[in-house]
């Protein structure tokens, strides 16, 4: 899917500064062990609780498919703006893409390396995907080559199991969205995003529960477990149910909870049938019933932070809580079928109640809260976006945004949640934490809206030029903690192994630039300014280190770096050259050459003198008319997304005293020559006003020399008049043009003089060579005819040349006709007159076919009782569509309905509302027909 930024009203104006060399920001996954990076943007939007599935958000990066568990895993992909200019040339420079299909083939470099790259294909186009690609699964990360070598039988290690081509043929088909650059006609991937059928989700109650084969029933009959989607939990370490995964590429996350309830709450599967034994990792007593239900929105009682394993009794919030009959959940995986080979195809004999849904993301509409102030307690994130500013290719204007966004839920409302981006020196292990500020959570009714979410969206401005700020450069990954909940050096972990207290996570959607006019040639994604794919990542797997995208995705390769983040330096004010302008003028101010040394995006403070009011403060370029002559001095200072604010600096505009008393001066135009009849224009927009401020003109037109014509408004800047006809010599008009000014001083006059071309022949046009059966009623068709004087009327002469004799209906009609002879070719010209000067004559002929009647045959006859409607095709054997098919009996007083004639001879008619006919007859205008009987009944 392709998605485009949108750019919309900033709250305050902004402006970007040059950014300085990229820094050394990543985070560094330890894949596979930690799965620091198995949270996708599928995965997030599963946070999002069941009565908001449905909501569509461009805002929170979120896009709902028919109430589906779905979100886009495109960037929303931008271009670039500039002059016009042909696109071919600056091919060099890069241009995007974001490419959304299923996988056809894929390839792998060297089977060996797990850092190779390879090729995919999808849609047609052969993808080159870079060493050091680390791409991400619904909730799960990993390399090119791991794609392979994780395989399930019979595909491993030398097949994905995921493309189109394999063999044996998948038992489904599996999407791709590869976004990258286009550099020199090569398509370079820079980030990568895999599922199934677009996460193949689905929604339901769950309506029995096989604790034998550990598999929920979804969508059945309530107590039946042979009804229903079959939903087993992909969870290769029991984490979250009994050990199961027979494909890990589509694994869940272990340590966020993706199987969860709409607050974040950690849901399971018991490992064991609670009727014969409790599982004590996911009790039936964190479902408390009521009712003889158990219930869906409930408070847990504290957990004493886990000491000894949480509470003796009762509600414990620091296991998970069991699903129940009766749970509408959404769910989110692969499907699978039973036995040894269980993603190969084909669809097993046994139907599809031999496949499930392996799930990675499951999230009930069940509202768990815990106790407020204390722990453990559990953070969701439903959405979160960023944008990605981008630097001017080749000094071309492009509008770029720091746009960004971030949305969830929390099972605590009393406390507010900390925003953190994850920075990584990738020349080591360290991390960092930025911080992105705090947001408030919703304690929902009576003063609230929706119990437990948070959400904020601190930049919203579109800007030109670079971007950055607090949020940039980009993070793979961001953090979003309950305050008090979670400690960095000594997390509180859950008796399931789960981090509480916050929620880490890769952020999948990023605002990259985009051009200011469609047409221009599309912007390049700026990767270079993504440190975690031009630095690489540190330490990401036992003793290797992933470097570099190579081939990199940009025209120019950037050269990676170490360290952190550099520290922010004050921005710089810049309030344009000095400039001088006259009374009643408007002057504008430019402040645009203001930049920030770090990047960062800037908001401008302009203080104007004394008695000069702008027309903004807080713009980079606001204006004032001015009202009086002197020397002012204006004072800018702008400050940086840091707070850090500039030196003043100041700019000087001298005002002269206005000029007045001068006279206007009239330009009445350039000469033309003109078509007898044509429509004329007059041009007087030349004409000006010589004093400072210019003042406004009233025109006066009058006609001096040649044949009178009627101007449109001789007052008008621009008048029209229709220029007479004139024969057979040309004539030429004469028109004057005075202007005055509101000091009531006139011009000179200033003429022009319009030459009228004499009247042309008109063009007859006879139209087409037709070919008809006798008998049959010809038309002649001259109205394609036409007088390039401007439509002067045509009068019309047509003349049989050939053939044998016929009686026209009229020869001075434009389209006359006569009836067809028993045979021969016939031929008739056709002269046209315009009132002055006649056309040259033009021949059409028409040709008597003697092959003899048509010969019908009806084709179809089918009847659908269930909506009373007959269908009817049949066939002539004159298959140029002039003769009249009917359906007989169905018309007026029982009369023929005609039928449409569809091509090659054939025609069809469909009737409603009919009763059913025994048989159906068809005839034809040049006397053939035929009776069938219906050749089907329906339904």
């Amino acid at each position: 899917m392709l998605r485009t930024h949108e750019p919309e009203a900033a709250d305050q104006s902004w402006v970007l500064a040059p950014v300085p060399s990229v820094s050394m920001i990543d985070y560094t996954p330890k894949l596979f062990r930690e799965a620091k990076e198995r949270r996708s943007t599928m995965s997030t939007l599963a946070r999002r609780p069941i009565h908001e599935t449905s909501r569509t958000s461009r805002e929170e990066g979120a896009v709902s498919r028919a109430g589906a568990l779905f979100v886009s895993l495109a960037l929303a992909v931008l271009a670039w703006a500039g002059p016009a200019a042909a696109q071919l040339p600056l091919t060099a420079v890069g241009a995007q893409f974001d490419i959304n299909g299923f996988i056809q083939t894929a390839t792998l470099d060297a089977p060996g390396d797990v850092l190779a790259g390879g090729t995919v294909r999808v849609n047609g186009h052969t993808i080159i995907v870079p060493r050091n690609t680390i791409f991400q699964m619904p909730a799960f990360a990993m390399t090119w080559q791991q794609l392979f070598t994780m395989a399930p039988p019979p595909y491993a290690p030398t097949q994905t199991g995921l493309a189109l081509t394999d063999v044996p043929t998948p038992l489904t088909t599996y999407e791709i969205q590869v976004m990258g650059n286009i550099i020199n006609n090569r398509y370079i991937a820079g980030l990568i995003f895999m599922s199934q059928q677009s996460l193949n989700g689905g929604q339901g109650f769950i309506t029995f529960i096989d604790y034998a084969n550990h598999e929920l029933r979804v969508g059945g009959v309530f107590g039946n477990s042979s009804t229903g989607m079959r939903v087993k939990i992909n969870d290769p370490s029991g984490r979250f149910a009994p050990v199961y995964s027979l494909d890990p590429r589509f694994t869940l996350d272990n340590e966020n909870p993706t199987v969860a309830t709409g607050t974040g709450f950690p849901m399971c599967f018991p490992h064991s049938n609670p009727a014969v034994l409790d599982d004590p990792l996911c009790p039936q007593r964190n479902r408390p019933v009521s009712g003889g239900f158990p219930q869906s929105i409930f408070t847990m009682q504290p957990g004493g932070n886990c000491v000894g394993g949480g509470p003796a009794a009762g509600t414990n919030p620091c296991v998970a809580a069991p699903f129940a009959v009766g749970d509408y959940i959404d769910y989110a995986g692969t499907l699978m079928k039973d036995g040894p080979e269980p993603s190969a195809g084909p669809v097993p004999a046994a139907g599809m109640s031999a496949t499930y849904i392996a799930a990675h993301t499951i999230i009930a509409n069940v509202g768990i809260f815990t106790a407020p102030g204390t722990n453990p307690a559990y953070v969701g994130v439903e959405f979160a976006f960023l944008g990605v500013g981008g630097l001017p290719i080749a000094g071309i204007a492009q509008e770029a945004t720091t746009r960004t966004g971030f949305g969830g839920f929390t099972t605590d409302p009393s406390r507010n949640i900390s925003l953190w981006g994850i920075d990584v020196d990738s020349c080591s292990a360290a991390t960092s934490d930025r911080d992105w500020g705090t947001v408030s959570v919703d304690p929902g009714p009576p003063t609230g809206a929706v119990q437990g979410r948070w959400r904020t969206r601190p930049t919203k401005q579109v800007l030109t030029g670079p971007a950055a700020g607090v949020y940039l450069p980009a993070t793979r990954m961001m953090r979003a903690a309950l305050i008090g909940a979670y400690n960095a050096a000594s997390p509180l972990m859950s008796n399931n192994g789960l981090i509480t207290g916050q929620f880490a996570l890769p952020i999948f959607e990023y605002l990259f630039p985009e051009n200011l006019n469609l047409g221009n040639p599309p912007v390049p994604n700026n990767f270079q300014d993504f440190p975690f794919l031009v630095n690489g990542q540190f330490a990401a797997f036992p003793g290797l280190n992933v470097g570099q995208l190579v081939p990199f995705p940009a025209a120019t390769v950037p050269a990676p770096l170490c360290g952190p983040p550099p520290n922010p330096l004050p921005p710089a004010a810049n309030a344009g050259a000095n400039q001088t302008s006259t009374v009643g003028l408007v002057v504008t101010l430019d402040g645009s050459a203001s930049s920030d040394p770090n990047g960062l995006a800037i908001a401008w403070v302009w203080t104007p003198p004394a008695g000069i009011t702008l027309n903004s403060n807080f713009v980079s370029n606001p204006s004032f008319t001015a009202a009086a002559a002197g020397t002012f001095v204006f004072s800018l200072t702008v400050t940086n997304t840091e707070g850090l604010s500039s030196a003043p600096s100041t700019v000087t505009v001298t005002v002269n005293p206005a000029t007045t008393g001068l006279a206007p001066t009239a330009n009445a135009g350039t000469a033309q020559t003109v078509g007898s009849g044509t429509t004329v224009q007059l041009n007087g927009s030349a004409s000006f006003d010589p004093n400072v401020p210019a003042q406004p003109l009233t025109f006066a037109w009058t006609q001096t020399a040649g044949t009178p014509v009627t101007l449109s408004n001789p007052a008008a800047a621009t008048p029209t008049f229709k220029a007479p006809t004139t024969f057979p010599a040309s004539s030429t008009l004469t028109f004057s043009l005075t202007v005055a000014n509101t000091g009531l001083l006139s011009s000179a006059p200033s003429t022009v003089n319009i030459t009228v071309s004499p009247v042309v022949a008109p063009i007859a046009s006879a139209g087409a060579n037709q070919s008809k059966n006798p008998g049959q009623l010809v038309t002649l068709d001259g109205s394609l005819s036409t007088d390039p004087n401007g439509g002067l009327p045509l009068t019309y002469q047509w003349t049989q040349v050939s053939g044998p004799a016929v009686i026209l209906s009229s020869a001075a009609a434009v389209k006359p006709t006569f009836t067809a002879p028993a045979s021969g070719t016939l031929g008739f010209t056709l002269t046209v007159n315009n009132g002055f000067v006649s056309s040259v004559a033009a021949l059409t002929t028409v040709t008597i076919n003697t092959a003899g009647a048509d010969n019908v045959v009806i084709t179809v006859a089918e009847y659908r009782t269930s909506k009373a409607r007959l269908t009817v095709t049949a066939s002539s054997s004159v298959t140029d569509g002039t003769p009249v098919l009917m359906l007989m009996g169905y018309g007026v007083n029982g009369g023929g309905v005609p039928m449409s004639f569809v091509g090659g001879g054939l025609y069809t008619v469909v009737l409603s509302g009919v009763p059913q006919p025994a048989t159906v007859r068809v005839d034809s205008s040049l006397g053939g027909t035929q009776t069938s009987p219906l050749t089907r009944v329906r339904p």
